[in-house]
């Protein structure tokens, strides 16, 4: 509702003075800006019924082409798992594709990869960026901590790899061997 007010207030302040309503429109943009976060928080949290559908690759190319970032997905050999599994690794490409949207100055691609070698259902998201000098201990954001404990929940493991001037890539594998309920089989590869 604010939202819709504060445009008709600020338009209102630039017809009697310029200075007030310029300040008003700064204020507006803020308070869009924090929308927008909730909305994607929330948005996050919500299961894409592309996943439950389609699988992986189907879920995470439509994740990339809603990006601002030129992103390219390589599935291979992945078919469908135990809704756990599935899940995991989606968000976990969600997030490590946001943090490069958002951390990884200059990057113009990221790359998404997920390879099924028979044992271990493997990711890998890289960019282009500038990269960085990976912090002792590994950083704890909460980025970092969800895609550690998303995979951490089904089994897996996470780990990240930069250096400045080389981008960043984030590295994580779920074991498929034991993984009851999942379904073998190959899906196109999607790029």
């Amino acid at each position: 509702m604010l939202l819709r007010i504060n445009p008709e207030l600020a338009a209102e302040q630039i017809e009697r003075e310029q200075a007030g309503g310029s300040e008003q429109l700064r204020a507006l943009g803020e308070d869009i800006d924090r929308v927008l976060d909730e909305i994607r928080n929330l948005a996050a949290g919500i299961f894409p019924r592309l996943l439950a559908d389609a699988g992986l690759g189907e879920a995470l190319a439509a994740a990339a082409r809603r990006g601002p970032i030129h992103t390219t997905v390589d599935t291979v050999g992945v078919g469908r798992y135990p809704l756990e599994v599935e899940t995991a690794v989606y968000f976990c490409c969600l997030e490590a594709l946001q943090n490069s949207i958002k951390h990884a100055r200059g990057a113009s691609a990221v790359t998404m990869r997920v390879v099924d070698d028979g044992a271990l259902l493997r990711l890998e998201v890289t960019d282009d960026g500038i990269g960085f000098d990976p912090p002792d201990p590994p950083p704890t954001s909460t980025g970092v901590t969800n895609m550690k404990d998303r995979l951490g929940n089904v089994g897996g493991r996470l780990w990240i790899e930069s250096a400045p001037g080389s981008g960043t890539v984030v590295r994580g594998d779920v074991p498929t061997d034991g993984v009851s309920g999942a379904c073998r089989g190959d899906s196109p590869d999607v790029t």
